[in-house]
């Protein structure tokens, strides 16, 4: 699913992806106290299995486009820390990642948490659901609070182009001293996006105490494939 929305979005010239696969480490109880960075050297095997499947997704992209460059990388401990080390020394523009619903049966060692991932690398992270792999972006919603997202507007700009996506900006009108000032850069956010994109771009105040939960019910009444959310501050639901 990840790959799927990576070669959807790099298209254009001079792109590169770097596709990364983690392997679980031996040890949990390493993992709970926090020490893991390599366990046990992985077998040679499982290094030359894992290599095989990523060498192979590198050749099919290719073949998709040709004009991209595309890295591999096989790691083994803990997925979260080694995506954030790997992130941090590659510095990319978007981070992707793919989730289903039911986490139940989830490793410690293999859990992905988007907000931590989204603080401690300072890049985006765009998490895509399993469920959503032949679905296309076109209802987009952004919340604004307090400043104007200039990272929001950029994304949603280059994912509303790719699909002609429909934009919702919305924000929580509340009774506070500073409602005129979040009202300005709620303004402002809805103007920068009208002067830049075609698609049509509409904005609505929210009632209610809970942004991040007034964001959720608003999406799902306008059925959005796409909220852009910063981490904790809303995305606390």
């Amino acid at each position: 699913v990840a790959i799927k929305k990576a070669i959807e979005l790099a298209h254009s010239p001079g792109s590169i992806i770097h596709l990364l696969h983690v392997k679980n480490p031996k040890s949990t109880w390493d993992i709970l106290r926090g020490r893991i960075n390599f366990i046990t050297p992985p077998k040679e095997n499982d290094n030359n299995e894992g290599m095989q499947k990523l060498k192979e997704w590198q050749m099919a992209i290719k073949e998709t486009i040709p004009e991209a460059e595309i890295n591999v990388y096989l790691e083994e401990g803990n997925v979260h820390n080694k995506i954030v080390q790997i992130a941090i020394q590659m510095k990319p523009q978007l981070i992707i990642i793919a989730k289903g619903n039911c986490h139940k049966n989830l490793k410690l060692s293999s859990a992905v948490y988007p907000n931590r991932l989204a603080k401690s690398t300072a890049c985006p992270v765009l998490t895509i659901m399993r469920e959503s792999l032949h679905s296309k972006i076109k209802t987009i919603v952004i919340p604004v609070r307090s400043f104007i997202p200039y990272r929001k507007i950029e994304l949603a700009i280059a994912f509303a182009k790719k699909d002609r996506a429909k934009i919702h900006v919305v924000t929580l009108q509340n009774k506070m001293a500073s409602w005129n000032t979040n009202r300005n850069y709620f303004i402002e956010t809805y103007l920068l996006l009208k002067s830049r994109l075609t698609n049509t771009v509409e904005y609505h105040v929210l009632n209610g105490n809970d942004f991040p939960k007034a964001t959720l019910h608003y999406a799902q009444h306008v059925g959005a494939d796409m909220i852009l959310a910063n981490p904790w501050s809303e995305t606390k639901i």
